[in-house]
């Protein structure tokens, strides 16, 4: 078919048609499409983490620092808001090695964690989100891989490397039709992704054939394991990719005899060209039409209706339109209704320019100045910047990414092929090989088909904003229909006691919100579950959903790598034997407690019993010192109660703010153990629950220790936040005479900045005893709130 004059045509329709963008009025086809995209954004926000990590290899037994940076999308700036980061480090195997929980100041905080010396030589997969990107497991998470040596234990090693076995065999072959659809009759470029046996990018020299073995394309993919072709598939028709020298064959998807497709061209300077296109039986019976729409990270930038159109139908979008880094172009039909999608990169043009300065040929228990230059001045001149600096041993087997690197792709998109070692070659890949990459990506965020259809699930993890949600199970409830009619009380000890309740869910859940300014250390949670024995689980913070690893672990050392890995661990056993620390106690680990607080506010009465004579029963102080209130015997199990005479009730009884279920607990108190009696008479309305009046007993330790747990209730330690502990190392200034050996494998390490009038941004540090190559990170955050690092390397001496 001839399409030049039709080319022509809608190039030029196709600029003149309305184009949305924020802050203009969307023409009225495309409203349908923005408010479902809005509304889902509205529900399921997105947001990203960055980690700073002291290093990318460690030793068992080490401690590892980090540092982690909230961005709030879709602007990727730093995040204003109180929150916390959920961090754990995993196992080929998915076991947990360690995991900690990490305040957000403002978006920022650090902690650190400390490593099993049981743990085998490998790498070992470091992720950490937000409850609310625990939505979007297991790949809408921060990851990257950091390497453990273990000179005891050499029984697994799976180390990266780019390199490593890049000629081996492909063990699997992934095909990424572009546009999502590979349809009879029309020439469609396929992405290619090939991996070895153990998850690695192999290169390999194939062919694709048809049936009767005739070549319809060659195929080159180097190291990187990924690479594109382009072929016209006939309807009923059956093809290959076979590898050259091995004779493996990988049959390619059947294409469809009906569809749409969408393909791209250009994504330079200039734009891009939409190329639609459509197939099937009744093509001449009807005219497509459809929307056209171009967001990056939920902002919209770009929308056209189309005109009626059949067979073809090419846009041109101009580079105005198109934002910096990965943009989805969706394709709808009049109705709204999702059909095809493209993603499409476009090059940053502001790149990260902060430069380091450090002394000449720093030698043995040297004092270094590490500088830190601005020269495109990113950074507010005023105060101290927020950011981290880390100066450490340099290994081979180091994968780093600075911040804009990751960002690139972000957490927020994952590869088809599940293998999370792909996202981080993204940044290293040549522009082609990025557009090739993108063929085979996919969201973790947005969902077309939902999005289009109006019709997604809530979400289960709901935005932690000043505080954290707290999940309490029944375990197996017998009729769902009863326990949602159940409610639970949260009691917690800390700076500050807190008292909450939660009805229970269709699933038995209770879900309760613990502030931050609590800083909960205890916490006991009870329901008024009487007639079932349901027992209490309190759901982990840490998400029980992986990736699932399809390749067998790579067990090959490397043995250049090793003898480096060798000489972190000869460094850390070193500093074993002296005893030499490398973390101190920070001060926040300190908290003052303050039980005093009642969520009932000031009571009708109080009676503090040290300011009474001391009598020798709870029932005798309840006679004596307790107006309006009396202790009978029940008429219905002859047990004591707590009775209101007037109101002809008995009052909510509690200890300590633990709700208790009979009065004889509270009765059979040791009147020495008891602090002092509050009680309001009337009814007092708590959220959705009136209690017929309060009788609250505070102990003198005031956390409920002087009693039994009750029944349907469970105790647990609780910690907001694992506090971060100063990084310690040796000031040889200070003692130039101290002959204890330093040897050090994070040389420097400091979550915060400093700033002086005339030297500008810069840190501090002695270097050791031994020469090492180090790496120097610097991660800031300009005036704008986004991420800037630098990263180099220094010899130091040693001698």
């Amino acid at each position: 078919m001839k399409t030049t004059g039709r080319t022509k045509w809608t190039l030029l329709l196709a600029a003149c048609l309305p184009a949305f963008l924020s802050g203009q009025n969307p023409s009225a086809g495309t409203v349908p499409v923005i408010s479902g995209l809005d509304s889902y954004q509205a529900t399921n926000p997105y947001e990203e983490l960055w980690l700073h990590t002291d290093r990318e290899c460690y030793v068992a037994g080490e401690v590892v620092r980090v540092k982690a940076y909230l961005l709030s999308y879709p602007d990727l700036i730093i995040s204003k808001k109180e929150s916390y980061a959920y961090i754990e480090l995993i196992d080929y195997y998915n076991n947990h090695v360690a995991q900690i929980t990490v305040m957000l100041d403002q978006g920022t905080g650090e902690s650190q964690f400390l490593l099993p010396d049981s743990l085998v030589t490998g790498s070992y997969l470091l992720r950490a989100y937000t409850n609310v990107m625990r939505n979007y497991l297991p790949h809408g998470c921060f990851m990257k891989k950091i390497t453990v040596a273990n000179p005891f234990r050499d029984r697994f090693i799976d180390l990266y490397s780019s390199q490593k076995f890049s000629n081996d065999p492909p063990s699997k072959v992934y095909f990424f039709p572009e546009g999502g659809t590979l349809i009879s009759g029309l020439m469609t470029k396929v992405g290619v992704t090939i991996l070895n046996q153990y998850g690695y990018p192999a290169r390999c020299n194939a062919r694709v054939v048809n049936s009767k073995d005739e070549v319809l394309a060659e195929v080159n993919v180097d190291s990187t394991g990924i690479s594109a072709f382009e072929f016209v598939p006939e309807q009923g028709e059956s093809y290959f990719f076979t590898t050259v020298g091995t004779g493996q064959r990988f049959p390619i998807p059947l294409s469809s005899d009906s569809g749409v497709s969408l393909s791209v061209a250009g994504a330079t300077g200039k734009g891009l060209r939409i190329l639609l296109r459509e197939r099937g039986p009744d093509i001449l019976n009807h005219n497509r039409g459809g929307i056209i729409l171009i967001q990056a990270r939920g902002k919209i930038s770009f929308t056209v209706v189309l005109p009626p159109w059949h067979d073809e139908y090419e846009v041109l979008v101009p580079a105005a339109r198109l934002a910096e880094g990965i943009n989805n172009i969706a394709f709808f039909d009049p109705a709204g209704k999702f059909l095809a999608e493209r993603y499409v990169f476009i090059t940053p043009a502001l790149r990260e320019n902060l430069h380091l300065s450090y002394n000449d040929h720093p030698g043995r228990r040297t004092q270094i100045t590490l500088g830190i230059v601005d020269p495109d001045h990113r950074i507010s001149p005023d105060g101290k910047p927020e950011g981290s600096v880390s100066v450490a041993a340099s290994v081979t087997a180091d994968r780093y990414l600075s911040a804009a690197d990751y960002l690139l792709l972000g957490s927020e998109f994952s590869h088809y092929s599940d293998s999370p070692l792909l996202t981080a070659m993204f940044p290293r890949l040549t522009r082609q090989g990025r557009d090739n990459f993108l063929l085979g990506i996919k969201s973790a965020w947005l969902n077309w088909n939902e999005i289009s259809t109006g019709q997604w699930d809530p979400p289960l993890f709901l935005e932690e904003v000043n505080g954290r949600y707290l999940d309490v199970s029944l375990v197996r409830p017998d009729d769902p229909a009863a326990d949602r009619r159940l409610s639970a009380f949260l009691i917690g000890w800390g700076r500050r006691q807190s008292f909450q309740y939660a009805t229970a869910d269709t699933t038995g859940r209770f879900r309760f919100f613990l502030e931050k300014k609590h800083e909960t250390d205890t916490i006991i949670i009870k329901t008024d579950d009487r007639g079932n024995n349901h027992p209490l689980i309190i759901e982990s913070r840490f998400s029980d959903i992986y990736l699932t690893n399809y390749f067998k672990p790579d067990t090959t050392p490397m043995p250049a790598i090793m003898q480096e890995l060798d000489k972190l661990a000869a460094r850390y056993q070193v500093r074993k034997i002296y005893g030499i620390p490398d973390s101190g106690i920070s001060d926040s680990m300190v908290n003052d407690k303050e039980n005093r607080w009642r969520f009932y506010g000031i009571p009708d009465q109080e009676v503090p019993l040290d300011e009474y004579i001391s009598l020798s029963s709870m029932r005798e102080i309840f006679f004596e010192l307790v107006k309006r209130l009396s202790v009978r015997s029940d008429r219905k199990d002859g047990g004591p109660v707590i009775w209101d005479p007037v109101l002809k009730r008995s009052p909510a009884l509690f200890i300590d703010l633990v709700p208790v279920d009979d009065a004889e607990t509270i009765l059979s108190l040791e009147p020495a153990h008891v602090r002092q009696i509050d009680i309001i008479t009337g009814d007092y309305l708590f959220g959705e629950i009136v209690f017929p009046g309060i009788v609250n007993v505070i102990t003198r330790n005031g956390n409920f220790n002087e009693n039994r747990l009750p029944d349907k209730a469970l105790r647990t330690p609780f910690i907001m936040a694992d506090p971060p502990a100063l990084f310690v190392a040796p000031d040889h200034r200070a003692d130039e005479s101290n002959r204890i050996p330093d040897f050090r494998n994070t040389i420097f390490w400091s979550g915060k900045t400093e700033r002086d009038p005339e030297r500008g941004l810069y840190a501090e540090f002695m270097s050791s005893d031994d020469s090492q190559l180090c790496e120097i990170t610097v991660t800031l955050v300009d005036r704008e709130g986004k991420i800037i690092s630098a990263r180099e390397k220094i010899l130091l001496t040693g001698n």
